[in-house]
């Protein structure tokens, strides 16, 4: 079988010979337009004979072709992050999640607008292009992060993204919360925060979920939330 590693596809006849001005074929004779279409898609043709000079016969049909590799081959190259955070309730504080105010008598306490979902976001996108994580980038001990607004810095971290070749593809997120009701607010959050990543919002997952009553979350004492971000690169191989 005729098979070339430059551009992994299979020609379907038997190679009978391969010589400086190209390849000679043994094919079945309605087996060659196609086959060889499907190649000369993935390679650049330099000259193409088998049309012109072909010995046909009841069955069989020789054809004599020459095929260049491509100089490159684009392929995509995805990968994935997870990321988790978790802030206690307190007096006091506007409840931030998703970008998204949310009317609670109490909100989550942090250095920056301590927005969970958004902050376990970000670090997905970090953990998907290996480069670190939040704590690392926005440090709780820098002031210039004091009450920052988590979807600017979720703005920052898409940059860090995109800096790199990447793109991003979705995001997947889980809130954990007893109290409030998220569901009205969700499509809002998926809104905000596609438009800090640049993607639309069906590429946005948003989803809230209870403890049943287990754990700090249970017991009211705090939210926490968990994502997944993929990215993707076209890189030559």
């Amino acid at each position: 079988m005729l098979q070339d590693s430059c551009f992994g596809r299979i020609v379907y006849g038997l190679v009978v010979d391969k010589r400086s001005f190209g390849y000679v074929v043994f094919t079945l004779q309605r087996a060659c337009y196609g086959s060889l279409g499907r190649v000369c898609r993935n390679a650049r043709v330099s000259h193409l004979l088998g049309f012109r000079r072909s010995f046909r016969s009841h069955t069989t049909r020789i054809s004599i072709f020459r095929l260049e590799p491509p100089p490159f081959i684009l392929i995509d190259m995805t990968r994935t992050g997870i990321g988790f955070d978790a802030h206690r309730l307190v007096a006091g504080r506007r409840l931030m999640i998703g970008g998204v105010e949310i009317p609670h008598e109490r909100g989550l306490l942090g250095h920056s607008d301590a927005d969970v979902l958004a902050h376990a976001v970000m670090d997905a996108l970090l953990g998907a292009i290996a480069d670190g994580d939040i704590g690392q980038h926005f440090p709780p001990s820098d002031p210039c992060w004091k009450d920052a607004d988590s979807i600017a810095l979720l703005r920052q971290v898409t940059a860090r993204v995109h800096s790199q070749g990447w793109q991003v593809s979705n995001v997947d997120a889980t809130v954990l919360a007893e109290s409030p009701r998220l569901a009205p607010h969700i499509p809002r959050m998926r809104e905000r925060m596609a438009e800090a990543i640049g993607v639309t919002p069906a590429q946005v997952s948003v989803k809230a979920t209870t403890t049943e009553g287990l754990g700090a979350v249970g017991r009211r004492e705090g939210i926490s939330a968990m994502a997944v971000a993929t990215v993707t690169k076209a890189v030559a191989r």
